[in-house]
């Protein structure tokens, strides 16, 4: 739980300094703490990387695939800036390759796995990752709904997940249409995309939580798009959502810490 807080943290901080206020060297040295703490925050290094650039709101993306040559020399021309927000990264990568080959004998063994008696829990039939994992994780994220318990009168969280749309409904209001720079949110889209994607593979949903907490990762990357399609005027609809979505957590982390209903 705290690995995740400390991600967020400085996942929020690299968005902040990559995509509002551009600092290319402080971008870097955020992204380097937060992928240290949640490995799967490196799928996002090109999306960073594209936009540290100049003025990459007004380049044609399009012509990544119909002329890549453009697109290489636009990387090349600032190869400066790119630098700066990649070489904290790398350091803090080969330091941690380096710690696990010289701990464990492989650069890519980052010892989950030799945690003892953890292959033999169930949800791990097929390793730690794996495809087959993910219509399980599919219900465990967006639809397992929450319990009743013959000991009490309201409905209560699963210990170990729970659907992300029942505890946080705010969420609902990412599909909000349009954009200030609409290249943005698609970035943010394919950042949410690749991240869930491999939460999707991992065999375990965390424990111990009211909703999906490892999609936490992405949580940084909401935000953005909430505030690249941002109305004038908040609609009462969506005051509604963003209020239950208070309350919710409010009751699930009274339940959590003041109540045995979850343990029963």
């Amino acid at each position: 739980q705290i690995a995740l807080g400390f991600f967020f943290f400085f996942q929020t901080a690299a968005i902040y300094f990559t995509f509002i206020v551009p600092r290319p060297f402080v971008a870097g040295c955020f992204f380097a703490i937060a992928f240290g703490n949640r490995t799967e925050v490196l799928l996002t290094a090109p999306i960073f990387i594209h936009f540290i650039t100049d003025n990459p709101n007004s380049f044609d993306a399009h012509r990544l695939f119909n002329h890549p040559r453009t697109y290489i020399n636009h990387l090349v021309k600032n190869r400066k800036r790119i630098a700066a927000f990649c070489v904290i990264p790398f350091i803090i990568g080969v330091a941690t390759l380096s710690y696990n080959y010289a701990r464990f004998g492989s650069f890519l063994d980052f010892g989950y796995s030799r945690i003892p008696g953890v292959l033999a829990e169930p949800w791990y039939n097929h390793g730690i990752f794996s495809i087959y994992y993910i219509p399980r994780q599919i219900w465990e994220m967006l639809f397992k709904p929450w319990e009743f318990r013959p000991s009490f009168y309201l409905p209560v969280p699963n210990g170990f997940s729970s659907s992300i749309l029942i505890s946080s409904p705010f969420l609902l209001l990412a599909f909000r249409r349009g954009s200030v720079f609409p290249l943005r949110k698609r970035a943010a889209w394919l950042a949410i995309a690749l991240m869930t994607f491999v939460l999707w593979m991992h065999g375990n949903s965390g424990g111990w939580q009211f909703g999906y907490r490892y999609w936490m990762s992405c949580l940084p990357w909401v935000f953005l798009i909430l505030l690249e399609s941002a109305p004038a005027k908040i609609s009462k609809p969506e005051k509604a959502l963003i209020f239950w979505s208070i309350l919710i957590n409010l009751y699930a982390t009274w339940l959590f810490h003041w109540t045995d209903y979850l343990r029963i």
